[in-house]
């Protein structure tokens, strides 16, 4: 077990040293970069990073993410079919093999398959099965697993896992996942919770969470397991909360019971207190569904719109989502470094923001159930000077990148285009250019836009992403008392997103198009 688990490290270490090769030479020929190919890098360092932490199930998700950018890289088939079978997923190792030399042809894979699912090579198995068993490594409760359970919703697990395949079966609906396809998730209404199920189709509620799971393979529920039976004394090593083996009153089976990471799980036993991989099972998340009124302490942060540092002394009311005046739910004064804190429940709120030579903002945002806001980096603008319009953009972790153009004539008819590559003209002047992600990325104009120009967003690394970066533009104009606020369509199919123009001080739909810019 441990041979393996290290061949797994070093072969996702080997995957991430070809492919930062493989990136270097794209920027070098490039110029912008290929979009797939650095989607590809990027989701194989993040399995590698997975794989270093020994977060299997997120490194299989990620791995399976490489393959559909990249379907004829022979590597990534190769080190997740052995995350599969240190696993003991055979199944699944089989089918992401076969999918593999089908697509790639490659014989190394050929030669993995040929180890392990060819009727020749039943020495071979048998010879690392006698290996693994020999090893003495201690098993582990798989707290990944259980830890999404005791969280997560329906919605989450798609995101995490896949689309779900829905069955119904009496009064219960039973979900299965992509990439999870040994677990069963059961929603059903209660009498004290009547809402899991929409009645207009019959599924789940996508932010409901499963009342049970069933685990069919035990072994995914364990680490360090590689017998075809697990014993009582195996579970009782591992230290779990409350574990009890006992006869069950109501069906006179034998059981084991403990608790793990929110979770009670139970399993079918014989009666010494061993049972094998496919015993019946149940996982309950201690907490489902429960809506819980704990307090939060969230931290956030406000940045210069002008400089992209924090921006202290800033002060920050928080209401009632729609409210930004009367009674405040909490507040609070940033530091020095721009951040602040504040208790709050789960919940929808607006943030009142202030500072003296500041345009006061208020932005909503989200605290979810586990106490995480859906914004973290709220963003203040200096008060315009005379003569000045401000261009702000803001966006999500992805694309890492996205660059601000400003492109016309000014008054005098003198070309125009402020962007990383010109950051200062007479008239406007790039004041940040973020490039690792968030923002802001700013420009401002100093002519009181007395000539024409058009704002535009370019997707630098031309990811395919800019739809879903979330990206926002707020456009400050003299005598406004709040900027004007423009999102990135989400069915843009264009690396450049052109905003808007100003003609003569005024906003207006866009003069230019993406074949003048």
């Amino acid at each position: 077990m441990k041979s393996r688990k290290k061949l797994i490290l070093i072969l996702a270490c080997v995957i991430v040293l070809i492919v930062g090769t493989a990136a270097i030479l794209v920027i070098l020929t490039s110029g912008n970069g290929a979009s797939a190919k650095e989607k590809y890098i990027r989701k194989i360092e993040t399995a590698q990073k997975y794989v270093q932490e020994e977060n299997w199930d997120d490194a299989i998700v990620a791995y399976m993410d490489a393959i559909e950018l990249d379907e004829e890289d022979e590597d990534a088939y190769y080190t997740l079919a052995q995350i599969y079978v240190y696993k003991n997923r055979m199944d699944d190792a089989k089918d992401i093999l076969l999918k593999g030399m089908n697509i790639t042809k490659s014989s190394k894979l050929s030669d993995m398959y040929n180890k392990y699912f060819d009727s020749t090579s039943e020495k071979l198995k048998e010879n690392e099965t006698k290996e693994k068993s020999d090893k003495s490594d201690t098993p582990e409760i798989n707290t990944t697993i259980l830890k999404r359970i005791s969280s997560y919703t329906l919605e989450q697990y798609i995101e995490k896992y896949g689309q779900a395949d829905y069955k119904d079966k009496s009064d219960v609906c039973e979900v299965r996942h992509k990439s999870l396809k040994n677990f069963v998730f059961s929603y059903y209404n209660t009498d004290d919770n009547s809402t899991i199920i929409d009645s207009s189709t019959g599924q789940p509620k996508s932010n409901k969470m499963p009342w049970k799971v069933t685990c069919k393979d035990l072994k995914e529920l364990f680490v360090g397991i590689d017998t075809d039976v697990i014993t009582k004394s195996m579970i009782e090593s591992m230290k779990l909360e409350d574990v009890e083996f006992k006869k069950d009153t109501g069906s006179s089976k034998y059981v084991l019971r403990f608790k793990a990471d929110n979770c009670i799980v139970t399993i079918e036993t014989d009666k010494d207190g061993s049972f094998k991989s496919d015993a019946w099972n149940e996982i309950e998340p201690k907490d489902a569904n429960e809506n819980q009124d704990e307090v939060f302490n969230v931290e956030a942060c406000i940045l210069s719109s002008t400089t992209g540092e924090g921006l202290g002394e800033a002060e920050v009311f928080v209401r009632a989502r729609g409210n930004e005046s009367g009674d405040y739910i909490a507040s609070a004064v940033t530091g020095s470094d721009g951040k602040f804190n504040v208790e709050l429940e789960q919940g929808e709120y607006t943030a009142e923001l202030n500072r003296d030579h500041f345009i006061s903002e208020y932005v909503d945002f989200t605290v979810d159930k586990w106490g995480q806001p859906d914004v973290t980096q709220f963003v203040m603008s200096q008060e315009l000077a005379e003569g000045e319009i401000r261009i702000v953009l803001e966006w999500g972790e992805y694309p890492y990148d996205l660059d601000s153009h400003l492109i016309g004539h000014d008054v005098s008819g003198n070309d125009i285009h402020v962007s990383f590559h010109n950051k200062i003209t007479d008239v406007a002047e790039l004041d940040v250019d973020e490039m690792d992600s968030y923002g802001p990325e700013t420009i401002t104009v100093k002519d009181n836009g007395a000539g024409e120009y058009t704002y535009a967003v370019h997707d630098y690394g031309n990811t395919g992403e800019l739809g879903t970066s979330g990206a926002t533009v707020k456009v400050y104009m003299p005598g406004q008392s709040s900027p004007k606020t423009y999102t990135v369509p989400e069915n843009i199919d264009s690396y450049t997103w052109i905003v808007f123009s100003i003609k003569d001080g005024q906003i207006v739909d866009p003069i230019l198009s993406e074949n003048d810019l």
